[in-house]
């Protein structure tokens, strides 16, 4: 019984297995997207248009007090076009995020 339980095993995995498609570098302002440190990407709609804009931290380790980068998604939905980054804004400054999270 277990023999044969293990002889299925692997076509069990295999079926259950993720399916991905290729390798896709995000784009900002024409140009590779460059996150520092441990960066944390998050999809949000920020600006209430119905397209997911991107939220990307600075930092962790060696930047205690990170910024965070917002990436207004300026695209059309499942074509999403970044244009240069803001930094989040509160106080009339810059919004810092501890490097721990």
């Amino acid at each position: 019984m277990i023999r044969a339980l293990l002889l299925l095993l692997p076509a069990a995995i295999a079926a259950a297995a993720p399916l991905y498609g290729p390798v896709e570098t995000v784009q900002a302002g024409g140009a590779p997207l460059q996150a520092l440190g441990y960066s944390v990407p998050a999809w949000c709609d920020w600006n209430g248009d119905n397209l997911p804009d991107l939220l990307v931290g600075e930092g962790g380790g060696a930047f205690p007090n990170s910024r965070i980068r917002l990436y207004l998604n300026q695209g059309a939905p499942g074509a999403p076009l970044f244009g240069a980054c803001t930094y989040l804004q509160a106080g009339g400054g810059d919004l810092i995020s501890p490097g721990s999270g």
